[in-house]
């Protein structure tokens, strides 16, 4: 019995060991098992997050440029209100400096036979009168049609079309002045 008994003992001593051993490769597997998926769950933590930040950067970058774009859009309403000020304040000039204005701008003009001024139908008298008052006589006469203008004047001649129209005179000034304008009426730069 002794011997069975030491067989026994010595199966059992086996089998612990066997045991302890698939308790520690068990052990070591479920390690790096649970390492491996938290290195998973972090990664794809991770890439959500990434994810979420960059559709948060492209709607935030939209909605500013929206925003930028939207406040251009009430600046250059704003500059537009100014400048058609600017129109009417030109034909509104007092003690006559509108036809004044005209006649300088007028003057300048090369005479040739054959030109024609077109104003809107608004001005057609006193562009008439002006005309006629011209020195050098009937060099140039008032067109026929009107001119679809605020204000001013277009001389349509053979070799050449001139346009005195305000609107024309003041969108090159506010080509040249816009920034300034700008700053002036918003503090800072234009967009």
């Amino acid at each position: 019995m002794d011997m069975e008994q030491a067989v026994l003992r010595k199966a059992q001593e086996e089998a612990d060991a066997i045991l302890n051993e698939a308790r520690v490769k068990a052990n070591a597997r479920f390690e790096r098992e649970s390492a491996r998926l938290r290195e998973e769950h972090e990664r794809r933590v991770g890439a959500a997050r990434a994810e979420l930040e960059a559709a948060l950067e492209r709607e935030t970058s939209a909605k500013e440029t929206a925003d930028r774009l939207s406040l251009l859009k009430i600046k250059n309403e704003i500059l537009e209100a100014v400048f058609s000020r600017a129109v009417e304040a030109i034909r509104s000039l007092p003690d006559d400096g509108y036809a004044r204005w005209l006649k300088g701008q007028l003057a300048v003009v090369p005479k040739a036979t054959g030109t024609r001024v077109a104003v809107n139908e608004r001005d057609a008298q006193l562009m008439a009168g002006l005309l006629r008052d011209l020195p050098g006589g009937s060099a140039m006469q008032l067109a026929e049609n009107p001119a679809s203008i605020q204000a001013g004047f277009i001389v349509q001649g053979e070799q050449a079309d001139l346009d005195f129209s305000v609107e024309v005179l003041l969108g090159v000034l506010r080509e040249s002045l816009a920034q300034e304008i700008a700053t002036r009426l918003f503090g800072g730069e234009a967009e």
